[in-house]
């Protein structure tokens, strides 16, 4: 038994590393929403739990536990920690924390020490990984550009795969198993430096020739995805701005709550609406929230706080202070890509296949510096004997009492191991359990793209019973209900069974918005898909368009410096007449966003409406100022001016002919169509917010507004 479980950990601690640097960067399945990143999790889920059950037999068998530490274990160790504790006390939802890094980076933290600590001294320098692990990574990554080449000169693979296999793969060019572009750019720059270091270093002329060939491969990549994506391009990346990344982690890190722990690993897009700043109304993204910083230290600073920033400096700081005494030309290679990857970081921020390289470089510099006996590296070790036991007899004299006998203790090895076996088959029983969910939720996707409504309602119905845990599912079950009940509530009659039907979904839809903003409070997305079902309530059911004002006036709070959420307030108020007000929302849009032409519109609008010509005259001139000359927006916005002109007996303005065919430019969509009193759809009162701010409590301005550049 213990020769079985000593060779399983050896085989386990040769193989792992080599096969999932050959298979992680190539795995993705369609069965979920995200076809990348979500299944390279499952795959390092159930890989780690190996690698550590492997580690746990090694120690039953040996009857000791043998932890390695190198220079890196400490900052590791610390990562990991602070990870696990953002997830649980800082991130407003844990589960959907351990469905990202809050699982990723303490997975590979105990895949690093169990690697590490599990690789015996006698053998480590025969059996020693590193050869196999670059050959792994050379394979899969020639596979990856070979892939990106047939995408960039027009022959895509995925187009070919879908008429194979009738799978569903996206076929535009930036699809990439590696999961996109930048990540597969990221991962193929350090590789094809080891690759062409591989080529220089060997003296057999076939391999030479062979690595030189497969460097070129990766070269011819490198260059067409980055002229793929180079700035300008349509597939061009949009990466946060290294000042609003910048912004928003200082404010996080001068915040009490969120300084050191930070808003919780998956949950930069809290931080991003709460922390923006008003500046970044003025750039081309404006509209949109962003799930990542700039770059990873600034990631880290917000997402995991000072405490995750200062880990990652401690790691970094321990690969430039290694000073092995005989450092090997393998080691001396490791070290260089290792520092890349970190430089890489600088710039960007971290991708799952990055992290991944970044852990895995580690780990065999770890293995390095233990394979060379270097002092840096020491052992603790746990014996876990009983000193002796005394047989009965004591009473005798001592030359016939019976000899003492030394046993082993066969209990307390299992007495530790087996705990945490029971926590490694726990977390395979989580993770098949979330991903079981994911794999209904992309069917309900499916089965919305096909407008199959039916399905789409009972796939997510089953996705929030599997996994209720997750605001996504929420909102998106929520606004299937609202979807079917406008469906029949546009019926001309209505049977009283179909107005139950019909009043059900309604409240259902509420119920799953509300709890999505129960999960999660922060997430203005959650308050958001709240405020619109309740705006298309309003005529339908009492009270509605209170509770809407509510919805949004919160999703304001968390977003403060949003100008499209008081554009959408404040159409709420001009849908209903109360222009005052709507002016009042429509004015802090074009304050907080100055170069946008749709707030003026709606601003002057909401002036006319209220007969004050002037004014709506002003705004509307300013609509012409911003946009451009040869747009429809530029012809309907002057042909609105002119009448105002009208109205104050002006002459009118000289009009421009275009052969645009539409305009952007656009007041609030009407409300829904007045119900009789006694058809309304009556809702209980637990369909309300659980608290009803007014719009007197969103703050006028931000404390700096943008200035047009």
């Amino acid at each position: 038994m213990k020769q079985t479980l000593l060779k399983f950990s050896q085989l386990i601690t040769n193989f792992t590393l080599p096969l999932l640097a050959l298979i992680l960067p190539l795995f993705f399945l369609t069965t979920t929403p995200n076809f990348f990143d979500t299944n390279k999790l499952l795959l390092l889920v159930i890989a780690s739990s190996i690698v550590f059950i492997a580690w746990l037999g090694k120690i039953i068998a040996q009857r000791s536990v043998r932890i390695t530490l190198t220079p890196f274990t400490t900052p590791l160790a610390i990562l990991a920690l602070i990870y696990l504790l953002s997830s649980i006390f800082a991130s407003p939802n844990t589960i959907e924390a351990f469905m990202g890094r809050g699982l990723l980076i303490p997975l590979l933290s105990i895949m690093f020490i169990s690697f590490t600590s599990a690789a015996p001294y006698q053998t480590l320098k025969s059996t020693l990984p590193t050869n196999k692990t670059f050959l792994s990574l050379i394979i899969s990554t020639v596979i990856l550009s070979f892939i990106a080449i047939f995408q960039t000169v027009g022959l895509p693979l995925s187009s070919l795969l879908n008429k194979l296999f009738t799978l569903n793969f996206p076929t535009n060019l930036n699809f990439t198993p590696a999961g996109a572009p930048l990540a597969l750019i990221t991962l193929t720059l350090p590789v094809a430096i080891i690759t062409i270091y591989k080529a220089i270093s060997t003296k057999d002329s076939t391999e030479k020739i062979t690595l030189f060939a497969l460097t070129a491969v990766m070269a011819t990549s490198l260059i067409l995805n980055t002229i793929h994506i180079a700035p300008g391009k349509p597939n061009s990346p949009i990466l946060l701005p290294f000042n609003i990344g910048w912004n928003i982690a200082i404010d996080t890190f001068k915040a009490p709550k969120t300084a050191f722990l930070g808003f919780g690993p998956e949950s930069f897009v809290n931080a991003f609406t709460r922390f923006r700043p008003a500046t970044f109304n003025l750039t081309d993204n404006w509209n949109l929230r962003f799930t990542a910083s700039s770059n990873e230290p600034f990631h880290l600073l917000t997402t995991v706080g000072l405490i995750g920033l200062g880990a990652w400096v401690l790691l970094l700081f321990a690969i430039i202070k290694l000073k092995p005494k005989r450092p090997s030309t393998t080691f001396r290679l490791l070290r260089s890509i290792t520092l890349i990857v970190f430089l890489i970081q600088l710039f960007l921020p971290a991708n799952l296949l990055l992290i991944f390289l970044t852990f895995l470089l580690l780990t065999l510099l770890a293995l390095e510096l233990k394979a060379a006996d270097d002092p840096q590296v020491t052992d603790i070790i746990l014996r876990l004997f009983a000193a002796k036991v005394v047989r009965p007899g004591h009473n005798l004299p001592q030359t016939e009492r019976p000899a003492a006998k030394k046993i082993k203790n066969e209990i307390l090895p299992f007495v530790i191991s087996l705990p945490l076996l029971a926590g490694a088959i726990y977390l395979l029983y989580l993770t098949s359990q979330a991903y079981t969910a994911e794999m209904i939720f992309k069917r309900s996707l499916d089965a919305v793209a096909a407008n199959d409504g039916t399905s789409a309602y009972n796939l997510q119905r089953d996705t929030v019973l599997q996994n209720p845990f997750l605001d996504r599912y929420r909102r998106a079950y929520a606004n299937t209900n609202l979807a079917i009940a406008n469906a029949l509530a546009s019926q001309s009659q209505l049977s009283d069974q179909e107005r139950s039907t019909v009043t059900q979904l309604i409240q259902q839809a509420i119920r799953e918005a509300k709890q999505a903003t129960v999960i999660d409070n922060q997430k203005t997305s959650n308050w958001e898909t709240l405020a619109t079902i309740y705006r298309n309530l309003i005529n339908v059911a009492a009270n509605a368009d209170q509770w809407s004002v509510a919805a949004y006036v919160t999703a304001i709070q968390t977003d403060p410096v949003n100008p499209q959420l008081r554009l959408e307030l404040g159409g709420i108020y001009f849908a209903l007449g109360q222009h005052d007000q709507a002016i009042r929302f429509f004015q802090q849009a074009t304050e907080l966003k100055p170069d946008w032409p749709n707030a003026y519109y709606n601003l002057s609008t909401a002036y006319r409406e209220k007969k004050d010509f002037q004014n709506a005259l002003t705004n509307m001139k300013k609509v012409l100022d911003l946009v451009d000359k040869d747009s429809a927006d530029y012809t309907k916005a002057q042909t609105e001016l002119n009448d105002l002109q009208e109205q104050l007996n002006l002459p009118p303005e000289e009009q421009v002919e275009t052969e645009e065919p539409e305009s952007q430019l656009s007041i609030p969509s009407p409300l829904p169509s007045p119900q009789p009193p006694q058809s309304q759809f009556k809702l209980p009162e637990d369909a309300a917010p659980e608290s009803t701010p007014g719009p007197e409590t969103v703050e006028t301005l931000p404390t700096q507004s943008p200035t047009p550049q």
